[in-house]
């Protein structure tokens, strides 16, 4: 039972959105038991955690989303840092600095560093993927052309990864296993995957770490995109080119 329960906590945290860093005293020195609090700016829902003796933390499995994170020690002015956007599988780091002040201290949009989950890896963001030209809107496709992929030409969803066999790829979406029993493929799912349903994809293909188990090829982590508390859409027009060149043959 206990075994059971672990091993379903260690799927639940593969391919999730995290964030972490250190926190400084105004000599440079790490603060320990600091309060820190992220706050999802579409939904309004607030997850806590503090520093450790390192002066360390971690935010573990958020959802996508922008963030404000705010840390309070006793007497130090508040820091607030905004818009941190969190989308694609992996890690941000934002460390976080008191300063003796008499405001709170706030910071804008900057850019963090992206913590990938292997130095063979890369990350797409839904603007990316809604940026790059996808024949049916189906990020997979993203998947072959990553480094170490052997692409077969005509047949793309079962291309190798560094020499393994097609079936040895795995693909997850938020955690729970998409890859096809029957005809797994590096390219396949066995659910529709729509671009517009998918806040970020992050592609693995060598290096993967211990959490990434069941498959030597490439690991494919999908995010869903989450709803708000707030109306949106998006308007798009889908030009289909093999129209165009099957008319201009005919």
């Amino acid at each position: 039972m206990l075994a059971a329960f672990v091993c379903a906590s260690l799927v639940a945290q593969t391919g999730s959105i995290h964030l972490e860093g250190i926190v400084w005293d105004p000599s440079g020195n790490p603060l320990s038991g600091i309060t820190l609090t992220a706050v999802d700016e579409n939904t309004g829902q607030r997850i806590e955690t503090v520093s450790d003796s390192d002066g360390y933390y971690r935010f573990m499995v958020l959802q996508p989303g922008i963030y404000t994170v705010t840390a309070k020690a006793e007497g130090f002015r508040n820091v607030v840092h905004r818009n941190i956007h969190l989308f694609v599988p992996g890690g941000v780091t934002d460390n976080i600095s008191f300063e003796v002040s008499a405001i709170d201290n706030e910071i804008g949009p900057v850019d963090r560093p992206r913590l990938l989950d292997s130095d063979l890896a890369d990350g797409f963001s839904q603007r990316d993927l809604e940026d790059y030209p996808s024949f049916d809107r189906n990020p997979l496709g993203l998947v072959t052309f990553q480094p170490g992929v052997q692409i077969n030409g005509g047949a793309e969803s079962i291309s190798a990864v560094n020499g393994t066999q097609p079936g040895m790829n795995a693909l997850t979406r938020d955690g729970l296993t998409m890859t096809d029993p029957v005809s797994p493929g590096i390219g396949r799912s066995i659910l529709p995957i729509n671009i517009d349903a998918i806040s970020g994809v992050q592609i693995i293909t060598s290096n993967a770490g211990a959490e990434y188990g069941g498959a030597g090829g490439a690991q494919v982590v999908l995010t869903s995109r989450r709803g708000t508390t707030n109306w949106n859409g998006n308007l798009f027009n889908y030009f289909n080119i093999h129209l165009i060149l099957l008319l201009h043959i005919l």
